[in-house]
């Protein structure tokens, strides 16, 4: 029998990981054990409201995460699994979207990571996985592009509300659907909770969103894509402390007063959601 080729490179499984770790497994149950936390209090908080938009946005997004950290636990165990790492690429490209205009804009840019997603993970080739990776970085910049746009108008909004200065001004808001900013509502403690909130929610969003761009930009061999430290802190971390202060801070709670909210709770359970249109103008 003759002897080993010393000379021969021997592969840890660092080399052979996807990930170039093995993610955590501890970590991930953390993960999984929070955010499946959240997506329930959300889609109880949801019912209890009546917010119904919460369930499509906040509610899945979390379920996203969900499925997406589960993944990175089954790849803990098993880290060449290629289903695995298929189901953590896909799934935790997903995040906490908002609005008509930028909502759609989420919707495209994580159709896109999530094909791009699909295509790296399942690629055999390393110019497939380039293709993937690049892929899903021309969606991750779109929807950074779509998040700098919401946050230079929500400013602008911000601005204008607390100066009481309209864009259209206030002698020509005299149609019914401008009721809201004329009768504009008192900027009390807790609509400054609120917004604060809110603040502090697109902020860990933008930082997460600056760390995907970074992270694909800099390739799939790259220092931040092989450090796990980087993707716990800078994306689950993020994704958990804007769930969890959207939750503590609810627009259920926050938004609305106490009477107003139980009046059109019961309003809407009897009449309709027409009827809630209409409380929330004089709110």
């Amino acid at each position: 029998m003759s002897a080993p080729n010393s000379t021969t490179p021997q592969l840890s499984i660092d080399d052979l990981s996807p990930y170039h770790y093995v993610p955590s497994e501890l970590v991930c149950v953390i993960f999984v054990s929070l955010f499946a936390i959240a997506t329930l209090a959300h889609t109880w908080a949801a019912i209890k409201y009546r917010l119904w938009w919460l369930i499509p946005t906040v509610t899945l997004a979390g379920f996203g995460e969900i499925v997406g950290w589960a993944g990175r636990l089954w790849s803990s165990v098993n880290v060449l699994s290629a289903n695995a790492f298929l189901t953590h690429s896909i799934d935790l490209a997903f995040a906490l979207a908002d609005s008509r205009i930028f909502l759609t804009c989420d919707i495209v840019a994580l159709v896109v990571q999530g094909a791009g997603g699909g295509i790296a993970a399942s690629a055999n080739t390393q110019a497939g996985s380039n293709l993937g990776g690049n892929i899903m970085l021309g969606g991750i910049i779109f929807q950074l592009i779509a998040l700098i746009c919401f946050v230079s108008l929500a400013t602008e909004f911000f601005i204008r509300f607390i100066k009481d200065r309209p864009v259209r001004g206030q002698s020509s808001l005299s149609n019914d659907s401008f009721t809201t900013i004329t009768n504009s509502r008192p900027w009390d403690h807790r609509l400054k909770l609120m917004s604060g909130a809110m603040v502090f929610i697109t902020v860990v969003i933008f930082i997460r969103s600056i760390y995907r761009t970074a992270e694909l930009a800099d390739g799939w061999n790259g220092t931040i894509i092989s450090t796990q430290i980087y993707f716990d802190l800078f994306d689950g971390a993020m994704i958990v402390l804007a769930m969890y202060t959207l939750l503590f801070f609810h627009p259920g709670r926050f938004l609305f007063s106490e009477p107003a909210l139980e009046e059109m709770i019961k309003l809407e359970s009897n009449t309709g959601s027409s009827t809630r249109q209409s409380l929330i103008k004089s709110l």
